[in-house]
């Protein structure tokens, strides 16, 4: 009897501590192998409280912080503060920073408004409220974003700032303050925490009590259509199926469904930061950084990085930012610990290839690959001219074709380059295309993707092998028989003059080939041609 009792009491016991296993192990989330994301920290950093980090469309990787602004070039970093100068920035408390179409740099302050970069004079031009000229309807800045039509956005605890420039980008024209008396509601909270764009044009404003979505935001503010969803907005992303937000509870995802905005719990996780990158869902907040990944339809969180002092943690639990660079590597700002960098290994190549499927890859002999500056992909073909794809299609069906020869049999598309024009009231820049005779060079414009009127000068170049621009009035061409073109054009990209550059043996200071396969600019402004038979002149 006993013994009994005993073996009764033994399995309960058993099968109590079987149950507490089970329902610990069906708690615990999957876990990705530590091995697969590494982080480490940025060495060296000027400032260490980091408020945002933006990569511009060169590369740079710019850090707003509450002592300026910090440009790092993968090797040093460059720093803006205030000084005495005429062309300082404004202030030192960075708030938020983005990038028009023709590469300015746009930094939101804390106290004193909006600075403008131009990278080309490394000036900054200022636009803030001084006591006999309002402008805004405040100097601190919490969120700024240029949209895909160069207006600026200027969140504060006042409302938004939509803010018009002249062509040029240096002279405001017009500022439009939406608050409750303008846009005629009673409900629209003013502290604003994040503006952001999304790929359907549409602005989504988050505030502390509510987010709101603009569907047309560039009618004038009293026609303008708001809807609002009562959220603590503190982070927004785009996503795989809309947008991706973070609030001060958890993480949503917001999608369009027959014509209806769908708001649906990703995972009770705060989302100070957030950021969808390599199907994953980045996360950060006071506890550190999290992951989430998709297993069956569902969000579950695969990693947690925190400051536990290993080779592998955060150097600060305070999240404040989260982006990704051109290497595909996060950069994670935070409060205290400056910049950490992850990246994942183990990557694996994905491979795209021609296919039945409307939309694949045109031909799988790539001649040429380039990226514009809106993050357009044109990929140049032995025999089916330019697959276009547009930044946010697939690569599985987004393609679009262009051909880019008069003859068909040579609709080749040897090399691609872009040149930007800041002053041209007609294109925003110009893609340039090298293919065979008879056509020898095409011109589109990058957002219409019609070509330019062919001038007669390009019946001279016979095959155009390469092309490099070197400013926003100057293409170098490099050719198969007819030696190196340095071609100059107007703000319109219309060619004003040329000087063809060929062998001549009286000449030991002349181009040596009539063959020109590539062309390369220095960092010192130098032009290197890489000539017929591996010699580098």
């Amino acid at each position: 009897m006993i013994y009994s009792n005993r073996f009764k009491l033994l399995n309960l016991l058993l099968a109590a501590v079987l149950f507490i296993l089970q329902a610990k192990l069906v708690a615990q989330p999957p876990h990705i192998d530590s091995d697969f994301i590494k982080i480490r920290n940025l060495t060296d950093q000027p400032q260490n409280d980091v408020n945002q980090i933006y990569k511009d469309k060169s590369g740079y990787m710019w850090i707003g912080t509450l002592d300026g602004l910090h440009r790092y070039d993968g090797y040093s970093y460059k720093t803006y503060r205030v000084n005495e100068g005429e062309h300082s920035i404004s202030s030192n408390l960075i708030k938020s920073i983005d990038e028009d179409s023709f590469g300015n740099i746009w930094i939101g302050t804390y106290d004193k408004g909006i600075s403008k970069f131009d990278p080309l004079t490394e000036k900054f031009t200022n636009f803030y409220n001084t006591p006999h000229n309002t402008i805004f309807n405040s100097n601190d800045v919490t969120s700024l974003i240029v949209d895909n039509n160069n207006i600026l956005w200027s969140g504060n605890m006042l409302g938004i700032n939509r803010i018009e420039l002249d062509t040029a980008m240096n002279k405001i024209i017009k500022v439009d303050i939406l608050n409750d008396h303008n846009l005629k509601r009673t409900n629209f909270v003013n502290i604003t925490k994040v503006i952001h764009q999304d790929r359907n044009q549409n602005i989504w404003i988050g505030t502390n009590q509510y987010l709101y979505r603009i569907i047309n935001p560039y009618v004038s503010v009293d026609k303008m259509k708001l809807a609002s969803y009562e959220l603590n907005i503190e982070s927004i992303c785009d996503g795989p199926h809309g947008i991706i937000a973070g609030t001060f509870y958890n993480v949503v995802e917001i999608s369009n469904q027959n014509n209806q905005l769908i708001i649906n719990d990703i995972y009770p996780l705060r989302g100070s930061s957030i950021l969808y990158h390599e199907n994953m869902i980045w996360v950060g907040n006071r506890k550190g950084l999290y992951t989430l990944s998709q297993k069956d339809k569902q969000w579950i969180p695969t990693n947690h990085f925190n400051e536990n002092f290993t080779d592998n943690s955060l150097s600060c639990n305070l999240v404040t930012w989260l982006t990704n660079d051109i290497n595909g590597q996060v950069w994670i700002g935070t409060r205290g610990g400056g910049v950490n960098i992850a990246y994942t290994q183990n990557k694996r190549f994905q491979h795209y290839k021609h296919t039945p499927t409307p939309g694949s890859l045109s031909n799988n002999l790539c001649r040429s690959i380039f990226e514009d500056h809106k993050q357009n992909l044109w990929i140049g073909t032995e025999e089916q001219g330019i697959s276009y794809l547009p930044k946010d299609a697939h690569y599985t069906n987004g393609f679009q074709q262009i051909n880019v020869n008069a003859n068909l049999n040579a609709n080749r598309a040897y090399c691609i380059e872009e040149t930007i024009l800041p002053h041209s009231t007609k294109h925003n820049s110009l893609v340039w295309v090298g293919t065979s005779y008879p056509t020898s060079l095409v011109v589109y414009d990058q957002e219409t993707l019609q070509a330019k009127p062919r001038p007669d000068l390009f019946n001279d170049f016979g095959f155009v092998f390469a092309l490099e621009a070197t400013d926003d009035s100057t293409i170098w061409i490099g050719t198969y028989s007819s030696g190196l073109f340095r071609v100059n054009f107007n703000k319109d990209g219309d060619i004003t003059r040329y000087i063809q550059m060929v062998p001549d043996d009286s000449n030991p200071h002349s181009i040596s080939s009539f063959i020109i396969r590539s062309i390369l600019k220095d960092s010192q402004g130098n032009i290197c041609r890489y000539r017929q038979r591996n010699k580098q002149t």
